[in-house]
């Protein structure tokens, strides 16, 4: 199976306050001070047995890649080509911020051979995008999507978030319609969760941020998986929905267990055997590379029943679900077939999935179908 590249760019022009990601505001001096590390850390992997691989998708995510500039971008992606097997149907994408976007840029990426983009517009509705520390506006968004697609490119992906404070059912549809209107062959819905060390978080807990309860944001749920499927669009993990055959490749790596190198601060690698982290510091990923040294600040080895973990953790989430068989001794037999009676899961032939019902909360049940 084809391995990914994941290139991390750790800029944005401001950080959302629910953000976890690691990112950092740059200026050009901090910008192509990682370029180089980035081109330093391509050529020493290009050395290495990550060179042995075929590739078929790579990914630049963030933080805000385009702020990497065209220049940049094009330079690494040479670099990568020259350093790396890519396949030549290779899915090559990136995540793109409306405020950072022009259709100069855009005709850019096409010359250098991306053929995919996932827009992060988030909502439909000024007020929410304010509520979420957003500097686009809706306007600038819808601009976006135009300018991506006069630029020539046919898969592009809409981000949403819904559950934000003070949105009610009614404006989350009112998104969904405008994201539906626009066709795009991708759509990725994400319930807003508040993460350890945000703002938002803080803002919770001092009671200055009321988050949607539990029955609204299902409710919120059902609505995106009902309109989007009537739309033409076919839900294949929890968050993602894509018209047939767009469906993201990369991050399939991820849910299926397949492996991928990571490039950047913060960014992980896994070979299908050991997972190892870089540092999530520009100032120390840039020094390490400067001394001809990976940038790696974590390493382990998964043992076997780590591996049946993840499979379950990550590619239970795939309306495909899994093979119970590489996961079952470290699935609770009792719990699997209580969700099962109970219409959460399904269960034909050697593989286990969620239903419709089993969607709705996802996340608890794949935990508890975990041994303790």
């Amino acid at each position: 199976m084809p391995a990914g590249i994941y290139i991390h760019v750790p800029f944005c022009m401001a950080k959302c306050q629910y953000c976890d990601f690691y990112s950092i505001v740059g200026n050009e001096t901090t910008v192509d001070g990682f370029a180089g590390a980035l081109l330093s850390e391509i050529e020493i992997l290009g050395r290495s047995k990550w060179k042995e691989r075929v590739y078929n998708t790579i990914y630049f995510g963030g933080g805000t890649p385009p702020l990497l500039g065209d220049k940049n971008i094009s330079r690494v992606l040479q670099s990568i080509r020259g350093r790396f097997n890519i396949s030549p149907r290779s899915e090559i994408a990136m995540e793109i911020n409306p405020e950072t976007s022009s259709p100069e840029f855009f005709q850019a990426l096409r010359e250098f051979g991306l053929n995919r983009l996932s827009i992060g517009v988030q909502s439909f509705d000024n007020d929410q995008l304010q509520i979420l520390g957003r500097i686009h506006s809706v306007n600038s968004a819808v601009e976006a999507i135009d300018n991506a697609f006069a630029a020539g490119f046919e898969n592009i992906s809409l981000d949403l978030i819904f559950g934000i404070p003070g949105q009610s059912i009614e404006s989350w549809r009112a998104t969904l319609d405008q994201a539906i209107a626009k066709n795009p062959t991708h759509i990725s819905a994400y319930g807003l969760t508040i993460e350890k060390g945000t703002p938002y978080h803080k803002m919770v807990d001092s009671g200055e941020l009321a988050l949607v309860d539990d029955d609204n944001q299902a409710e919120m749920y059902s609505a995106t998986n009902e309109m989007l499927s009537s739309a033409g669009y076919k839900r294949y993990e929890v968050s993602n929905f894509a018209k047939p055959g767009f469906e993201c490749r990369h991050n399939f790596k991820y849910w299926r267990d397949d492996k991928y190198v990571g490039l950047g601060p913060s960014a992980h690698s896994y070979d299908g055997e050991k997972r190892t982290a870089n540092q999530k510091n520009l100032d120390k990923y840039i020094a390490n590379l400067g001394k001809g040294k990976l940038p790696i600040s974590f390493r382990e080895t998964l043992t076997d029943k780590q591996r049946a973990e993840e499979w379950l953790l990550l590619g239970l989430r795939l309306a495909e679900g899994i093979d119970y068989n590489l996961a079952k001794e470290v699935i609770n037999d009792q719990v699997k077939t209580d969700f099962i009676k109970q219409g959460y899961l399904r269960k034909k032939l050697n593989k286990i999935a969620l239903t419709d019902k089993g969607f709705l909360m996802a996340d608890e049940i794949i935990v508890k179908l975990l041994k303790s």
